[in-house]
């Protein structure tokens, strides 16, 4: 498919609501997974100011688009890449930003090889996503107007 038709595509409102609305709760999962495995005291959490910015989505979804355009199961791409960036992303600011975890290396070593393996989202994170989905959703439809979705898009077509 060529990159201005899914450019089109993903960026328009609706898509934009829900690949928002997944990243978001993709990053905030795997945050908990990794505060809680890490045993993090949770209470600090709050100060490490962990969450998305909507510009580094929509320069994923650019990045995915770029890479992976000419693929034949591009939809299904496209979602196991916003899965994949957002736990990684996830994992990186809680590893850097946390200036209180020991053994940083080892800890972001170990969950990055389990997300590249697939051995890192469970049964249980899928039902908990598929929970509180439509929640983050309607968070999203809240913050993204046609007139923002219109420039997002402007700025996409730039890019490519």
């Amino acid at each position: 498919m060529k990159k201005h038709d899914l450019i089109s595509k993903y960026f328009k409102r609706e898509n934009l609501v829900d690949t928002m609305a997944t990243y978001q709760l993709y990053y905030q999962i795997s945050l908990g997974t990794y505060i809680t495995e890490s045993s993090f005291d949770e209470e600090k959490v709050d100060e490490l100011g962990l969450d998305i910015l909507p510009e580094n989505v929509c320069n994923t979804m650019i990045e995915i688009i770029n890479n992976f355009h000419k693929e034949k199961d591009f939809d299904d791409i496209f979602n196991d890449n916003i899965k994949i960036n957002a736990m990684i992303h996830s994992l990186k600011d809680f590893t850097l930003k946390n200036k209180e975890l020991e053994d940083k290396e080892n800890i972001y070593d170990t969950f990055y090889e389990k997300i590249l393996n697939d051995s890192f989202y469970t049964i249980n994170m899928n039902i908990f996503f598929e929970e509180e989905i439509k929640i983050k959703i309607n968070d999203w439809k809240d913050l993204i107007n046609k007139k923002t979705a219109r420039e997002l898009k402007e700025s996409a077509f730039k890019i490519i």
